[in-house]
This record gives structure tokens, C-alpha cells and sequence, in this order.
């Protein structure tokens, strides 16, 4: 398996971390699927003792910006792994969906609402 760049986090300090993105990927789910099926769930235990293999086993590597999931390791003497899922949540002022934001100079002035008797009544 090659390679990927990895980044750091927390460079030349004591808790420094090396980071590897990662997606999913179907068909290396679906053959760590039926292992787990065929080991009696022995392999899921295995894989949630060393995530490194989880990771590796069930994921291909990407760019930071395209992962789904990251594998840290620490760089001290223990070198200890872990996985995490990626949330990423959008810009403050950019609507999730992509819709136009309205403006508010394009509100209406007056907004039409219905009385309790069924008319309709004018607000402002």
C-alpha cells in the first residue's frame, strides 16, 4: 500500500499528531462485511482493537479536504492510532443548500395574514 502525505497538527509541541484523510469505499466494506459475517463478528472485534487496520481495511486514502474520516497517529515513543469521523459544517452566513441568501432590503413591507373568522387582514 503506498504512501499518502501526511499532514501534522500541533508541530514541534509535545501532543503533536499526524493526520491522513480517508473515504469510504463500497466494495472494501462490502468484502470486511462478509468477514465479519464468516468469522462470527471476531474480525469486527479485531478491527475495533487496531483502527488503523479498520481504517486501511475499509476506506481509501484522500486529500484532507475530501476525507471522510482521519487517522491519527502520535509522533512520541507510543505511537498510538485513532480514527475519527469528519464533520464539516458550512460558513457562517452561506445556507447549507445552496440557495440565494435574501437580503434584507427585499423583504416586503406589509405581509398578508388570515383573521380568526377566515378573512384575511393586512400586517405590517
Amino acid at each position: 500500500m503506498e504512501r499518502t502525505a501526511a499532514a501534522y497538527v500541533n508541530c514541534n509541541e509535545e501532543d503533536e499528531m499526524e493526520i491522513v484523510g480517508y473515504s469510504p469505499c463500497c466494495w472494501k466494506l462490502a468484502l470486511v462485511s462478509l468477514g465479519t459475517v464468516c468469522s462470527g463478528g471476531f474480525l469486527l472485534l479485531f478491527l475495533y482493537w487496531l483502527p488503523e487496520l479498520s481504517v486501511k481495511w475499509t476506506c481509501r486514502a484522500v486529500p484532507l479536504r475530501d476525507a471522510r474520516v482521519v487517522l491519527l497517529r502520535t509522533t512520541d515513543e507510543f505511537q498510538t492510532w485513532s480514527r475519527e469521523w469528519v464533520c464539516s459544517l458550512p460558513a457562517p452566513g452561506t445556507d447549507p443548500l445552496g440557495f440565494p441568501r435574501q437580503s434584507e432590503s427585499k423583504r416586503p413591507l406589509c405581509q398578508v395574514g388570515t383573521t380568526g373568522d377566515g378573512g384575511c387582514e393586512e400586517r405590517l
